[in-house]
């Protein structure tokens, strides 16, 4: 355990960050993928 103790700061600082990015990276997944929807969507309107 005391390696655990040990890590415990390291994970205090990073940890914060980290969780922001991950935040970040899930809301950017889903802009792109209705970013990539609604570009599908204008060429089907662009193709008729």
């Amino acid at each position: 355990m005391e390696f655990l103790k040990d890590l415990s700061p390291f994970v205090e600082n990073v940890g914060f960050p980290a969780l922001i990015f991950a935040i970040w990276y899930i809301y950017h997944q889903a802009q792109v993928k209705a970013f990539e929807k609604i570009i599908q969507n204008n060429f089907e309107i662009l193709k008729d």
